[in-house]
This record gives C-alpha cells, sequence and structure tokens, in this order.
C-alpha cells in the first residue's frame, strides 16, 4: 500500500469513529505520514483505535464525554498495541462491538457546497 492510501485509509477509520471530528486536521495527517514511516501495521492501528474507543464508549459516565479533538489521543493505546499481539480475529471483534456506534457522520452544509462526500467505507483485507 502506498503512503497516500496509508494514510487516507487510517484518517477514513479515525473520523468514522464516535466521538471524533467529521474531517481530520492537520495534525492527524502528518501522524498518519509519521506511523507510515516507521512502519506501523493497518492491524495495529485499526486495533488501538477500536481497543481505544470501545474502552472510552462501552463504560457507563457520570458526566457526557468529550469528543476526541485528534488521532494522538490514540497514540498512548497504540503504544500498548505495539507491545502485545493481537491477531485479526480480536479486531473484528472489537469491531462487532463497536458496530451500533460506528455511524457515517453527516455532511457539513459547507461541505457539501465544496462537494465533499462522506468518508468511504474502509474495505480492509487482513
Amino acid at each position: 500500500m502506498n503512503q497516500q492510501n496509508y494514510i487516507q485509509t487510517v484518517l477514513d477509520l479515525y473520523v468514522s469513529l464516535p466521538g471524533t471530528p467529521v474531517r481530520p486536521r492537520r495534525d492527524d495527517r502528518y501522524l498518519a505520514m509519521k506511523l507510515y514511516r516507521e512502519g506501523v501495521g493497518l492491524l495495529k492501528i485499526e486495533c488501538a483505535l477500536f481497543l481505544g474507543c470501545a474502552r472510552r464508549e462501552l463504560q457507563e459516565h457520570e458526566e457526557p464525554l468529550q469528543p476526541i479533538r485528534s488521532l494522538r489521543y490514540f497514540v498512548p493505546v497504540l503504544e500498548e498495541v505495539q507491545h502485545e499481539s493481537f491477531d485479526a480475529g480480536y479486531v473484528r471483534y472489537l469491531r462487532e462491538k463497536l458496530s451500533g456506534l460506528l455511524q457515517p457522520k453527516p455532511i457539513r452544509k459547507q461541505q457539501a457546497r465544496a462537494g465533499v462526500g462522506v468518508a468511504r467505507q474502509l474495505r480492509l483485507q487482513w
């Protein structure tokens, strides 16, 4: 997978998660580029994003959760995932647990006018 596709896949996955922005920030793109250059596999990234999201969303909270403003929120979980061995079956399990929360986000009026569509569906093959 080339760098551009890798970065776009990471960013599409990130913005599909609940509590994340509708579109990624420039800093998110730089972090995705850094992860590509470091050779971090997409399975590790997907596992870290789903694991971090599951820990956040599937617990009871007394107060509403604040939005996630950056992909950097998931860096500690990614470091944890890199030191453990998770397989594709675990990622599928996390994806299924979160399936009701992974919804396409509404298009803002400014984006609709600019011709920007909803993030494409991920088709990762593991």
